[in-house]
């Protein structure tokens, strides 16, 4: 034994003595003064290595407690503790166990009888049983004895404790003992890795559960005797754990090198990598590297398919999303009612296909709002999953948060609570308490009983959610939760909810991590829907100096929240600040992505609000003619919206462009009957409307500045907030003030 080796054992063990020092003090209540004199006594003797002393001394107490109070095990059980280390110390593994089970056995009944305080305990005797089966050269059985100590210090200190801490270290230095003595390709060692990482995930640590994948791939890769398939297979887990623990990034280069090295592109393995691949390019937002995936994968299932398919369905329905996501249609793809009635009724072998197919569905019902057709077919998804054998109660649990998502955005919070209270209850009993599918339903659950006034019990949640590390497959997910954690702080629960989820982030990914930008920069857009603009300007803020420091200047992100700054400042009454950071968004927009970009286009949208009430005419009119011309094909209720701004500039010059501007503006096809839908598009034509009308009066035609006008009241109408929206339109058609703050 080294010098180092022996420094680290007596370091151990001093710690580990004044652990259990410790546990006599504040888990017994008060234990003698004598008892506590003895443990100490014994553990000053253990560090010393004066192992024979110190047992018995412990002998000793130990016979005079049962002495005096016989059968006394919460006073017996710190002297066992400690009587049971220094056994493992001296090597007598086989008393040092048979103590050790009679505690976790003692431990164990006082927390299935309800004494949940002695779980801390149980745990601590588990980390001893990990040690005793590691010197015993013992490993899959201690490696099995680290993960249930990590549940259980888990469940019963909480997951940021340095209980669970030395639980989660134990486990992963109990795999590395195994591999180290059999290899990284033994099948008992990668079987213990496939455990450990399965433990860890279903308590949220994707770190660890990641590096898990990683080494059983590695274990995989470097025997001659696994098979093309398995490597592809351990690959594809690996690269959905990544995607859902945020690191989806990371993921595609290494689903692309496995995949040029794999079987026939019609092989069934080769085709599940693909798909999977196209769903990481989605996470990523690649949607047309995603188009291109779900493409191929459609061309390799096309030649063996002998009749349509609730797969290929379900491939289909990923394109439609994807167009979705790309250019959002007016209406539904007509496509989508031929490939739902394809999954309506599949074969045994396609349900999970279909269970699939459904889901993707629900996801483009919701974003065209179609918000009770949603719940109808995720309903029937959530029914065949819950039917698939053998059992998929990851499935079972995701689309029940789905589902109970859906009818909050119906308006439904008690059909969201119907749904998702048992259904986590399942979910934590078999997946875990940090399981990504229980942590999306404690959110939303979260959500349904804000939306209840039980807020108290709302906060409880999201906290216990946010101990653990959070999924985040997709940035779609995150503005979800974010949202929900934003509606959530901004009601009678602590206003630090914010806070504590971007902190929450920052201990899973790092303080300059990207995702956390992305965080603040979502709950500055949420304070900017809601109108608090100081909150929206501090959120923002942050976000780009995160985003900044990890991304560098010239990002995308980074633009993009520098637009949403300027646009905060705007509406705070700071319209020089707004167009000075507009002008900026401007410029890193046009030096990434060019002058006609969606991103440039938007920021300089900003710019020209910002510049127009500061009374700044530079380059205005020159802007609104980009933003007419450049989006003439893409969004009429934007080109309106410019068009008239233009009229109105151009008029003081020019009376026949004014006109011929306005005369295009009102004839767009956004005027025409429900021809848009959104509640934001709604109010940005009526505002359009009304400053038409306005527009119309100084060129004296009046038929047209009222006809106008009526545009205007019929839009606001349909608003909620339908008295205050008038009254503002009114003004802006009475004086051309538009005394509204936020953008049009």
């Amino acid at each position: 034994m080294t010098l180092a080796t022996v420094r680290g054992c007596l370091s151990w063990r001093s710690l580990a003595g004044r652990m259990l020092a410790a546990i006599a003090l504040a888990w017994w209540g008060a234990p003698s003064s004598h008892a506590q004199t003895v443990i100490e006594k014994a553990t000053a003797l253990r560090e010393a290595g004066q192992f024979d002393e110190a047992l018995g001394m412990l002998r000793a107490e130990r016979a005079e407690i049962e002495r005096v109070d016989k059968d006394d095990w919460p006073r017996l059980l710190p002297v066992d503790d400690l009587t049971t280390e220094i056994l493992i110390d001296q090597g007598a593994a086989e008393a040092a166990e048979t103590l050790l089970a009679n505690n976790i056995a003692v431990r164990q009944r006082l927390v299935d009888t309800g004494l949940q305080q002695y779980g801390v305990q149980l745990g601590t005797s588990l980390l001893a049983r990990v040690r005793l089966l590691t010197v015993a050269k013992r490993l899959p059985e201690a490696v099995a004895a680290a993960r249930q100590a990590l549940t259980v210090c888990d469940k019963a200190a909480g997951p940021q404790s340095q209980e669970a801490k030395q639980a989660r270290k134990a486990l992963t230095a109990a795999v590395d003992a195994l591999d180290g003595f059999l290899g990284p390709a033994d099948a008992a060692t990668l079987a213990a890795r496939d455990g450990a990482a399965t433990t860890f995930a279903s308590l949220g640590l994707f770190a660890e559960a990641i590096e898990q994948r990683r080494q059983i791939l590695s274990g995989l890769a470097a025997s001659d005797a696994a098979a093309k398939a398995d490597v592809l297979a351990a690959n594809e887990r690996l690269c959905r754990l990544m995607m859902l623990g945020g690191r989806a990034d990371e993921a595609i280069p290494i689903l692309q090198e496995s995949l040029t090295a794999a079987a026939p592109a019609t092989a069934p393995a080769t085709v599940s990598g693909m798909r999977l691949l196209g769903e990481l390019q989605m996470a990523t937002d690649r949607l047309i590297a995603a188009d291109a995936s779900f493409k191929a994968v459609l061309e390799a299932t096309r030649a063996i398919e002998r009749f349509p398919t609730c797969a290929s369905s379900r491939d289909r329905l990923h394109r439609i999303l994807i167009a979705q996501r790309r250019a959002p249609p007016a209406r539904i793809p007509e496509e989508l009612d031929q490939e739902l009635k394809l999954l309506m009724k599949p074969t045994p072998e396609e349900r999970a296909a279909a269970v699939e197919g459904l889901t993707v569905a629900g996801d483009i019902l919701l974003a065209q709002g179609e918000v009770a057709t949603a719940v109808e077919q995720l309903s029937r998804a959530l029914a065949v999953a819950a039917a698939l054998q053998p059992p998929a109660p990851e499935r079972v649990a995701e689309l029940s948060g789905r589902l109970a998502a859906a009818h909050l955005a119906a308006g439904d919070a008690a059909a969201a609570l119907k749904v998702g209270e048992p259904a986590m209850a399942a979910a934590e009993r078999e997946l875990g308490a940090g399981d990504a599918r229980v942590s999306f339903l404690c959110v939303v659950l979260a959500d349904a009983l804000r939306q209840g006034d039980q807020l108290d019990k709302a906060a409880a949640m999201i906290d216990d959610a946010i101990a653990h590390d959070l999924p985040r497959p997709d940035r779609a997910w995150e503005q979800a939760v974010v949202s929900i954690c934003d509606r959530l702080a901004s009601g009678e629960a602590p206003t630090e909810l914010r806070d504590r989820y971007v902190a929450a982030r920052a201990r899973q990914f790092g303080d300059q991590h990207p995702h956390v930008g992305m965080a603040w920069s979502l709950f500055g857009a949420a304070r900017l829907a809601a109108g608090d603009w100081s909150g929206a300007v501090d959120c923002l803020s942050r976000a780009i100096a995160v985003q900044q420091a990890s991304l560098g200047a010239d990002h995308p992100e980074v633009a993009a929240t520098m637009a949403l700054l300027a646009h905060a400042e705007r509406a705070s009454g700071e319209p020089a600040r707004a167009a000075e950071t507009a002008a900026r968004a401007v410029a890193a927009w046009e030096r990434i992505a060019g002058p006609n970009h969606p991103g440039t286009l938007a920021a300089a949208d900003v710019l020209v609000s910002a510049r127009l009430p500061a009374g700044d005419m530079t380059g205005v009119e020159e802007l609104l003619k980009r933003l007419s011309d450049a989006e003439s094909n893409s969004d009429p209720v934007l080109r309106a919206g410019h068009l008239v701004r233009l009229a109105g500039i151009s008029i003081r010059k020019d009376k026949a462009a004014a006109q011929a501007h306005l005369q295009t503006a009102m004839t767009l096809p956004c005027w025409e009957p429900d021809a848009v839908s959104r509640a934001a598009d709604r109010q940005r034509l009526a505002f359009t409307a009304a400053r038409a009308a306005y527009t119309y009066k100084l060129l004296d035609e009046s038929t047209q500045s009222e006809d106008s006008l009526r545009r205007a009241r019929s839009l606001a109408l349909k608003a909620e907030n339908s008295r205050q929206l008038l009254e503002q339109l009114e003004k802006l058609a009475a004086d051309g003030v538009d005394p509204a703050a936020v953008s049009r």
